[in-house]
């Protein structure tokens, strides 16, 4: 809320509480107390990110929608940068906060995660116009009187990928800006707990990638089969020369040791 009073505009901070046990609900009742522009919505059992994200952006009414991780693995200046592209470029629809592209910025997240995370992400901008490099992160902007328009149905991260597809559909503009993904050492050891739901995350991204646009899945398909068929070629040549007598080639004994 700080952050926001110095842009010198009016603000709204809406917080969903995806039916969370570890007190959260608790503390979102102080911060709605103490702050008039936060509003606080909790729900009674979990539905998942994406019905909290379609929650939150139902109660909005700002003329931008920005989304962000509550923990804040992405730093608030990010807001600042996400206006500032919308005032630059005023027919924007949605920004994409990107640590991938040129000019991100990445620290802490293991090694194992990022690597999946980025695979997946190569594999899925394909199916999205604009070259884009991030399309699986939760921190963007969009123009309000766009984003509350269209219906989503996602429950899960999936939205994310949904709102990229209706939104191009819809022939919006997008566009993305170099953020920066930091880690805390907190979030770095629950990460461990969270392994298994990252991994079933990302395999549903890819299916709904391969709903959105199987062309594209089925030529990574291709060009891997292709290049194991190469690779496994190479073995085979290679195992049939190095057993081949040199006497079968017409080669004898003395050209053998010279």
């Amino acid at each position: 809320a700080a952050s926001l009073e110095n842009l010198g505009g009016p603000f709204e901070i809406i917080l969903v509480d995806d039916g969370s046990a570890d007190g959260t609900r608790h503390v979102l009742k102080d911060l709605s107390e103490q702050y008039p522009q936060v509003h606080t919505s909790t729900f009674v059992r979990r539905k998942g990110r994406g019905s909290a994200l379609n929650h939150g952006i139902s109660l909005s009414r700002g003329k931008y929608v920005i989304t962000m991780d509550a923990d804040l693995s992405y730093d608030v200046d990010h807001i600042t940068q996400i206006l500032s592209t919308f005032a630059n470029q005023p027919q924007t629809d949605l920004v994409i906060v990107s640590a991938y592209m040129k000019g991100g910025v990445i620290k802490g997240v293991p090694l194992s995660r990022l690597f999946v995370s980025r695979v997946a992400n190569k594999i899925l901008s394909g199916s999205f116009p604009g070259n884009l490099s991030t399309v699986t992160c939760v921190v963007r902007g969009y123009r309000g009187s766009t984003i509350r328009e269209i219906p989503f149905f996602e429950n899960d991260k999936e939205m994310h990928l949904e709102v990229l597809r209706k939104i191009a559909v819809c022939h919006g503009r997008i566009c993305e800006i170099p953020g920066r993904l930091i880690w805390k050492e907190k979030k770095r050891r629950a990460s461990g707990k969270s392994r298994s739901m990252f991994i079933g995350s990302s395999i549903r991204h890819l299916l709904y990638g391969l709903l959105s646009n199987p062309t594209r899945i089925f030529k990574y398909m291709v060009v891997g089969s292709i290049l194991f068929g190469l690779f496994s070629m190479v073995i085979i040549a290679q195992a049939i020369v190095q057993n081949i007598p040199m006497e079968s080639v017409g080669l004898s004994a003395d050209w053998e040791t010279i």
